[in-house]
């Protein structure tokens, strides 16, 4: 028997080794070059300038403007993204005809690369030959460009967004809905409950675990928000979708400001932790699976 635990940890070194590698020592190395003033463009060492970075980063405009687009984006996306994910599993949790098809389709964008389907939609959303120019040249409207407008590109993005991680959403409550004991359901139609307060008074509450884990999911997924930036806007027009984790990627690659790139980087991991301590020690009380 002590054989078998010892192998079983042994079978854990390469994975062990490789998370090492790639998580913890990237993270480790991010905090202590968080506290040096660090630039590969300039070639110069790396100098010690203590709790400078942050001080800098917390007086930085930028810094608290793609905070707040976080704020929004996630505002946006995740209690709709929750809901339509819940809504879709309950459209096909029942057996009709043409489920599997229903399935298929609302599930497959989620399957497509991030990459993928925002060049699909910045296609789609071009001004000039994408689908929005030929449907408003039907009305002989004016072009145009969502994405170029400072009112309209964040809700082009949470849009996109939505429609590629409902399907997900969904999936992760049909494995719920299908956990769910029958029994009551049985129980609850005898006493002459209508579909609706079934839905309220069952449904819901049984879902909670599952609710829970699909909303941190979707907050995690809008605070990671980067490819999507990327290809569509590249955190414009006039910043208005600049993200944290996109502040971080244009101060590492493109300013090569490796020490404000590592401070940022160890603020949005403080934030990620801070909601899983909620999550652990407040949330995941609330809800039972009895």
């Amino acid at each position: 028997m002590k054989n078998k635990i010892i192998g079983s940890y042994l079978m854990l070194i390469p994975a062990l080794i490789f998370f090492i590698a790639f998580s913890y020592y990237p993270f480790i190395h991010a905090i202590i070059i968080s506290f040096y003033e660090s630039n590969i463009a300039t070639g110069d060492h790396p100098v010690f300038n203590g709790l400078g970075n942050y001080a800098t980063v917390l007086h930085e405009p930028l810094f608290w403007k793609s905070f707040i687009n976080n704020i929004v984006f996630a505002a946006g996306t995740v209690p709709t993204g929750v809901g339509l994910g819940l809504l879709f599993a309950v459209m096909v949790h029942n057996r009709v005809r043409f489920t599997t098809l229903y399935r298929t389709m609302l599930f497959y964008p989620h399957i497509l690369p991030m990459i993928a389907a925002a060049n699909i939609w910045l296609f789609l959303l071009n001004p000039d030959i994408g689908l929005i120019r030929q449907v408003m040249g039907w009305f002989h409207k004016q072009s145009w460009d969502p994405l170029g407008d400072v009112h309209a590109a964040m809700p082009s993005l949470m849009i996109i967004t939505l429609w590629k991680e409902a399907g997900f959403f969904m999936l992760l409550y049909l494995a719920g809905l299908q956990q769910l004991p029958r029994e009551i359901y049985e129980a609850a139609r005898l006493d002459g409950a209508s579909p609706w307060r079934i839905f309220w008074r069952i449904t819901l509450p049984l879902l909670g675990p599952t609710t829970l884990f699909v909303s941190v999911i979707a907050l995690v997924n809008s605070l990671q928000s980067v490819d999507q930036i990327y290809i569509l806007t590249n955190g414009g027009p006039n910043n208005a979708t600049i993200s944290l984790l996109y502040y971080i990627y244009k101060a590492a690659f493109q300013n090569w400001d490796i020490g404000m790139a590592s401070t940022l980087t160890v603020i949005l991991a403080v934030i990620l932790s801070c909601i899983m301590m909620l999550n652990y020690f407040v949330f995941d009380k609330k809800v039972h699976y009895n």
